[in-house]
């Protein structure tokens, strides 16, 4: 094994792709495992993609290999977990703010504190329409 140091003196691309691979690894777990807005199924593909990444590094680090595969474009796999995870986040926030606006906050009235009815109903299109007679 080598100290990452030496390995930027032998090899700075080499040791540049490394230390991006784990580094892009790590923000893909840990932006794909904490955010609870995105659906299981894009949490765990970046989860996995993350894993084989931070792998694939660890496995460059630790052993050297005579022949590699260095392909940069997989950097962008980062870059999109993470917008992903902060438009969800963004999206849920509007999304809850506009469901807990006015059920949880008291209505002003004389008789005391009374709170709005949560559940709201859709119009109905034949309100105040009564029916022919004959």
């Amino acid at each position: 094994m080598w100290y990452l140091p030496e390995l930027f003196e032998i090899d700075p691309t080499y040791a540049t792709y490394t230390v991006a691979l784990v580094v892009s690894g790590l923000l893909s777990i840990v932006a794909s495992a904490v955010t609870g807005a995105l659906s299981a199924g894009r949490r765990l593909l970046g989860v996995l993609l993350g894993v084989a990444m931070l792998g694939y590094g660890a496995y460059l680090y630790l052993f050297l290999p005579a022949e590699y595969w260095i392909a940069w474009y997989v950097f962008a796999l980062p870059v999109l977990v993470v917008v992903n995870a902060v438009r969800a986040v963004l999206a849920a926030r509007r999304g809850e703010g506009a469901t807990e606006d006015a059920s949880l906050e008291p209505a002003a009235s004389a008789g005391g504190a009374t709170f709005t009815d949560p559940v709201t109903r859709a119009a109905d299109p034949t309100d105040g329409i009564t029916p022919p007679t004959r």
